[in-house]
């Protein structure tokens, strides 16, 4: 886990780049990129469970992107530490389909088994416990409710490279605190769900391949009982 020192720094980092990056239309970069990437596994979302009017779903470090929007039906939470700064920085690009939730994704104020669908896109390496979102997913999620996760991740030796970095005085990438292989989330998903889809967008995983990619995630909370992989996570800083 890292310190709450370490975590202010990746948050002031993620709020500076959008005052920074103010001018060349960041939001709408973010949003079309993103919308591309997820709107065919809403789609299969949509197949596997019923979304309607009803159907709770909560998007977990939504960002000022807030893709929940993107589902056709269903009644939104956007949950974000930062949302009261997007709610003053982007007044009119926010949706209204929903509730603007000023917290973290660790802990959030919602009751058990509250939602449907929960997305969780590109947020994992940002957080402060991230083994403690992935619980605090679960348990706001129903019974065979999905979750969707999209996260970029390093092969061992980059992942490697960058919590010497981490640990040292030496680079820091100061938005992304964590850094995962897939086989770090993957351990892990397996032990809180089903994993129903596994699919790298982007990147080759490779041994030789350094550079990040990125990978979707459809998980399913098991029924009570459900018997699930007893291993844990390897790797978090």
């Amino acid at each position: 886990m890292i310190s709450l020192k370490r975590y202010k720094i990746a948050q002031d980092a993620e709020r500076n780049s959008h005052h920074l990056k103010k001018d060349i239309n960041i939001f709408e970069r973010r949003t079309a990129s993103a919308k591309k990437v997820v709107l065919p596994y809403y789609e299969l979302i949509e197949k596997m469970i019923n979304i309607n009017e009803q159907s709770r779903i909560a998007d977990v470090g939504s960002g000022p992107t807030c893709l929940a929007r993107f589902f056709k039906a269903g009644r939104k939470a956007y949950i974000d530490p930062l949302m009261n700064f997007y709610k003053e920085f982007y007044k009119d690009k926010l949706p209204d389909d929903g509730s603007l939730v000023n917290e973290m994704a660790e802990k959030t104020s919602f009751p058990d088994e509250t939602f449907d669908v929960v997305i969780c896109y590109n947020m994992l390496d940002h957080v402060f416990e991230p083994l403690k979102v992935v619980g605090e997913m679960k348990r706001i999620l129903k019974p065979n409710g999905l979750v969707l996760v999209g996260i970029y991740m390093h092969n061992p030796i980059m992942k490697f490279l960058r919590m010497l970095c981490e640990k040292s005085w030496i680079f820091k990438e100061r938005p992304h605190p964590y850094s995962f292989s897939i086989k770090d989330l993957r351990t892990h998903f397996k032990e809180n769900f089903i994993i129903k889809v596994e699919d790298m967008i982007r990147g080759k995983e490779s041994i030789l391949n350094f550079k990040r990619r990125f990978y979707i995630f459809i998980l399913s909370k098991p029924p009570e009982n459900a018997k699930l992989s007893s291993s844990g996570i390897n790797g978090c800083p």
